[in-house]
């Protein structure tokens, strides 16, 4: 079977041929249609060290294993060392020497990862920025999972995000605006060389000083929101029904759509509409962008539309 794609020039990330990669009709997502590249050579990285057989260099997309090209089923992800030399992914094997190094800028010891952080390129899927792990899966993330930090990469002190995982791994990446996932990691090294600095992207950093309301056990809930809603009272005590004073608020802050809501378990927030022409429709979002209204919480969303949920219920175990 011929290897042969017809493409010139080298893999900036594996460090073949693109000649020996796929052919372009034959690693496209079965879904978006986006291109994937599948290194078809026998060996990556040191010789004898991982073992033979063909890599998945880049996945282009978070539509899923189950959309993946034929070609991609018995293919690898690259791992550390696949990547070329001069790749921001790469890191050396232990017992081959190398001159390239990874310092993480911390100052404290007790924050640094049991592992070093492996650079992964992102892909969006909606409201999820997705990336495969060291063993090959795809993992759904949020903005706020990823933490701004500092590295030295050939050298030069480089802001980057950082994102731990609670096997002790940790992985890296340049930036969280992602226009064209496709793009990225190819365009970065002579931005880089340039002095470029990547788009510091907005984020929310949980600590005690800035907490995560939707993480508040309900009698935290409500010792914080006790006394925040005297109009709620004052209908309680006038005898109006629980329903009416439940419009009143919603009128509050214009025209809500009712709905339930509860986290699942990759930390989204998953909502139903529960009444009006749009009854029973389905979303989700981060849970960054409910924000604490009244007694419950609202989501303003792009289109115009806003949703209104009593209660963020947790995730089912």
């Amino acid at each position: 079977m011929s290897t042969s794609s017809g493409r010139s020039k080298v893999c900036s990330r594996c460090d073949h041929a693109l000649n020996e990669h796929a052919k372009t009709n034959e690693s496209k997502c079965k879904k978006c249609k986006r291109v994937f590249d599948i290194c078809q050579a026998g060996y990556h990285g040191y010789e004898g060290a991982a073992p033979r057989g063909w890599r998945i260099c880049k996945v282009p997309c978070g539509c899923g294993e189950r959309y993946y090209p034929d070609k991609a089923r018995g293919a690898r992800p690259l791992q550390p060392h696949e990547y070329a030399t001069g790749h921001p992914g790469y890191r050396p094997l232990e017992g081959f020497a190398d001159s390239s190094s990874y310092i993480a800028d911390t100052t404290d010891p007790g924050t640094t990862p049991a592992h070093e952080p492996t650079y992964v390129d992102l892909s969006v899927n909606g409201d999820w920025l997705e990336f495969n792990n060291l063993n090959g899966e795809l993992i759904s993330t949020t903005r706020d999972h990823w933490q701004a930090t500092t590295i030295l990469y050939q050298g030069v002190p480089t802001p980057c995000f950082q994102l731990d995982d609670d096997t002790g791994h940790s992985y890296y990446t340049w930036s969280l605006d992602l226009d064209d996932a496709q793009e990225t990691t190819e365009q970065y090294p002579s931005e880089r060389s340039q002095g470029k600095q990547p788009e510091q992207a907005h984020r929310r950093t949980f600590s005690e000083e800035s907490e995560d309301p939707l993480q508040w056990s309900e009698e935290r809930f409500e010792a914080e929101t006790r006394g925040l809603n005297s109009e709620m009272e004052r209908l309680a005590v006038s005898g109006e029904s629980s329903q009416q004073a439940e419009e009143n608020l919603d009128s509050t802050g214009g025209e809500h759509e009712p709905v339930s809501a509860r986290m699942n378990r990759k930390g989204m927030v998953e909502f139903t509409v529960k009444s009006g022409k749009k009854k029973g429709e389905e979303g989700r979002s981060s849970k960054g962008k409910w924000k604490p209204e009244g007694r419950g919480f609202v989501y303003r969303r792009s289109d115009g539309r806003t949703f209104y949920a009593k209660e963020i219920k947790p995730a089912k175990k």
